[in-house]
């Protein structure tokens, strides 16, 4: 018989996490934590005086400590480059993350220079929509020169073998999209296999960016937030999260085509990654609807309760799929 009932995502302690960081990071004065915010990792807010951290605490079972490397190891490349990103701060062992146990299993802790700004969303106007394509760009084009200490590829098709079987268990009793949904899965695993390797340019990605991923300060500067997701995918599949987040986040459409524009200048994509672009944005969908179900019970109903329905997702999917020939 096990001491603790079995727990799936915990809630750190934030005066312990404030110690923890305190002793990590070497700072001289008691730090004050508070827990700022839950998605698929938790964040914390840390403060030392008039200094301000954020410190992401990655949920166990989540991502693997190579997955959260890369991540760590990207952001320094990109800085090294001058991009818009804010990297980890080292420890003082020089570690770009610390561990700490949890009931449900040990969880990686790196903390950032807290940036100041309003997101992206609240300051949407065309110009800066298209300087975030082209952002995008510069991180793509500089991202070719990174070398990881370990690989990362991330949204492989298989992922929507693995995560349709909690996708039919949370639309049970919705026989109709249950039946399309398992029609469309081998569908859409198919025709992503069938992308010969070498046809379509690939390297590091964001992974998904859109408007809520960044900030914009007083000064117009900008910062690419949140690379939780990235790894080595298509550039064009990395170009056609943000267009679908725009969907998904009720965006006018035109902002979309001023990313793409400001995108192209700086990287004009072939006329084989445009073909994809449909593809890309049903399997982005669906990725995100089977991946939203495999991990619900750590997130709760935020993503059909609070945001979009299952209804709404039936609907775009439906729509998205006829779009890529798939229906």
């Amino acid at each position: 018989m096990t001491k603790y009932f079995p727990t799936i995502h915990s809630v750190l302690d934030n005066e312990a996490l404030a110690h923890a960081c305190a002793e990590q990071y070497g700072l001289k004065e008691a730090p004050y934590c508070e827990f700022f915010h839950r998605g698929m990792n938790d964040v914390y807010l840390l403060r030392t005086g008039a200094k301000q951290y954020a410190v992401r605490a990655w949920r166990a079972n989540w991502r693997s400590m190579d997955d959260v490397a890369f991540e760590l190891e990207f952001l320094e490349f990109l800085k090294s480059k001058g991009l818009p990103v804010v990297p980890g701060i080292r420890c003082r062992s020089g570690a770009a993350y610390f561990v700490v146990p949890a009931p449900e299993g040990p969880r990686a802790i790196a903390a950032f220079e807290w940036v100041p700004g309003t997101k992206f969303a609240q300051r949407a106007d065309p110009k800066l929509v298209a300087r975030l394509g082209e952002v995008m760009a510069e991180i793509h084009i500089a991202g070719a020169d990174f070398s990881p200490s370990k690989p990362r590829r991330t949204n492989p098709a298989s992922m929507i073998d693995e995560n349709l079987p909690h996708l039919q268990r949370l639309i049970a009793d919705r026989p109709e999209d249950l039946r399309f949904y398992r029609r469309l899965a081998p569908r859409l695993v198919e025709a992503l296999e069938a992308i010969k390797p070498g046809s379509l340019p690939t390297g590091p990605c964001h992974g998904d960016f859109h408007l809520y991923n960044g900030l914009i300060n007083d000064a117009d500067e900008i910062t690419f937030l949140d690379f939780d997701n990235c790894g080595q995918v298509y550039y064009a599949q990395d170009v056609m999260a943000f267009c679908w987040a725009n969907e998904f986040t009720g965006q006018p459409p035109a902002h979309s085509d001023r990313f793409v524009e400001g995108y192209e200048s700086c990287r004009p994509m072939s006329g084989a990654e445009r073909d994809h672009f449909a593809l890309f944005i049903l399997a982005k969908e669906f990725r995100l609807l089977t991946g939203y179900a495999k991990h619900m019970h750590a997130l709760g109903h935020y993503l059909t309760r609070h945001q979009r329905g299952l209804s709404w997702f039936a609907r775009s999917v439906r729509k998205h799929a006829s779009e890529a020939g798939l229906d």
